[in-house]
């Protein structure tokens, strides 16, 4: 034997690279199971009753559908309904008209939804920058500004 094998002290523990115990690769912890748990509660239906944005994205086929019945019942066939045409019916087109006026509003309705509008947010740090500025907050009284001290 060697003086140098016998003065090493044997390496302890798993190899290295290797990882021994804790919790295995993709589990949730319990903070992350508690949050998609809540998240889930608050979306289901309140009350048995389904959400106003879902109602609201299931009209939009069957609004559709009705705006082509009264799209075909003013053109006409043979296209002699549309305006200027030979068979025009001004009461049928006013008809059309407002199932798109119906289905327009519908449809801005719903992408509020699907695309929330950002807005721009100002940030100040300097409290002297906002004197004699006026903020106004949509839908909120107008407020008169605080006097910086």
């Amino acid at each position: 034997m060697s003086l140098q094998a016998e003065d090493t002290p044997k390496k302890r523990g798993p190899p290295k690279g290797t990882r021994i115990g804790g919790r295995q690769r993709g589990t949730k912890n319990k903070t992350t199971i508690s949050r998609e748990l809540d998240l889930a509660e608050a979306t289901k239906k309140r009350d048995g009753l389904p959400r106003a944005k879902d109602e609201l994205l299931g009209l939009i086929p069957s609004v559709k559908t009705v705006v082509e019945k009264f799209y075909g019942a003013a053109a006409k066939e043979d296209g002699s309904g549309i305006p200027g045409g030979d068979n025009f019916d001004a009461a049928s087109w006013s008809r059309f008209k407002e199932w798109v006026q119906i289905f327009h509003r519908l449809c801005n309705d719903a992408a509020d939804f699907q695309d929330p509008r950002l807005r721009a947010m100002a940030v100040v740090t300097d409290p002297k920058a906002v004197e004699g500025v006026r903020f106004v907050v949509e839908g909120a009284p107008v407020a008169e500004p605080s006097k910086a001290v």
